[in-house]
């Protein structure tokens, strides 16, 4: 189930939710075990999804536990919607199916983007048991230079 996240919810999950942000197999795009990005990076995004008006976060609860959480953004004058987290301990095909129809209900007529590694098997493949297409196969790469590069 699909709970709209309070204040208090995201001071209380925050770790929670770093924790599977770091983990490629229960994560989505944007990726935060890249070796660059701080944990401080990822709560400040995490804040900015919250007090921004075209930002959510939701809980996704199964069996009485939360189970992950779900960012997302919309850009209303061209109907765009995407998440910005999506990060699942367990369900992740049940939490998919769950955003895709909140979604739906939400946000009638918009482009709908979600991006996974391909170490999130269990979301690859509820996606495309779904029938979704993959439109985009990208790779993250970042360089880390010395420091006597830039003297």
């Amino acid at each position: 189930m699909l709970v709209q996240a309070t204040r208090e919810d995201i001071e209380q999950y925050m770790d929670f939710a770093y924790e599977l942000a770091m983990d490629q197999t229960k994560s989505g795009y944007p990726l935060w075990s890249d070796g660059v990005s701080t944990k401080q990076q990822f709560v400040e995004r995490v804040w900015k999804s919250y007090e921004s008006a075209d930002r959510d976060i939701l809980l996704f609860v199964a069996d009485g536990a939360v189970e992950g959480w779900i960012q997302f953004f919309t850009i209303e004058e061209e109907h765009y919607l995407q998440t910005n987290g999506f990060l699942m301990r367990s369900h992740t095909a049940e939490a998919i199916t769950e955003f895709l129809e909140y979604a739906h209900t939400h946000f009638p007529g918009y482009d709908l983007y979600l991006g996974f590694p391909k170490r999130n098997t269990q979301a690859i493949a509820a996606l495309e048991k779904m029938g979704c297409r993959l439109i985009q196969e990208s790779y993250h790469n970042i360089y880390v230079f010395p420091a006597q590069t830039y003297r």
